[in-house]
């Protein structure tokens, strides 16, 4: 996950792992108002969600593509943390999103499969990023 620029976000399967573990760190992103650090969460899930909202969407696993996604604003999430201790939290925002993604992964799904119109909600990439160059707002 630190090896891509602006990525917040990883699941066991996208590194050739069946285990059901995510990590996510949404800090210093410009979108994130708030992080909680950076989250590891070994079988994860959701217990309770709240509001929703439309966002865009990307993915390393589909490094060409991005969508406007439908997810809660806000999620209570219980998991293991990586010492096995068990964790509950609440998360909100472009943390809560990040999470739900994640999670997607371990259920074998991509942000593509949550789109409701394909033709209207699927873009190109428009920029790429590598280390160094700075953030947009986007």
């Amino acid at each position: 996950m630190r090896h891509h620029p602006r990525c917040v976000g990883l699941a066991a399967p996208q590194v050739g792992s069946s285990a059901r573990v995510a990590v996510v760190d949404v800090t210093g992103h410009p979108k994130a108002a708030h992080s909680s650090g950076l989250l590891v969460l070994v079988n994860p899930r959701i217990v309770s969600q709240e509001g929703q909202s439309i966002n865009r969407e990307g993915c390393l696993s589909v490094p060409d593509l991005t969508g406007n996604v439908a997810r809660a604003q806000r999620v209570q999430v219980e998991a293991l943390d990586r010492d096995g201790k068990r964790w509950m939290g609440w998360c909100e925002g472009f943390e809560a999103i990040a999470i739900q993604h994640e999670l997607d992964h371990l259920m074998g799904k991509l942000f593509l499969d949550r789109i409701s119109n394909p033709r209207a909600d699927v873009f190109r990439r428009k920029r790429y990023w590598f280390p160094g160059e700075p953030p947009d707002s986007t």
